[in-house]
């Protein structure tokens, strides 16, 4: 909601591009043998994985507790 209020300001500089030989070169080797460039799993850490899976199983059973100690909840559902 907050980016659609933000004013739009234009980037005014350049983009620098350093040391791109070795990604020209990993780009041309995977495409070559028709292998998948996106880096998903090595870009998250570990905890990150661990945290996708266990905090909305936290969540969620933070919620079903919530909605059967507090009689207001069901109000609202």
């Amino acid at each position: 909601m907050l980016e659609i209020v933000r004013p739009y300001f234009p980037y005014k500089g350049q983009f620098v591009h350093q040391k791109i030989e070795v990604l020209e070169v990993e780009l041309t080797r995977r495409i070559r043998d028709n292998s998948p460039f996106i880096y998903l799993d090595y870009q998250n850490p570990f905890y990150v994985s661990i945290l996708t899976i266990v905090l909305p199983l936290v969540m969620l059973i933070a919620g079903i507790l919530t909605w059967f100690s507090e009689p207001w909840v069901e109000l609202l559902y």
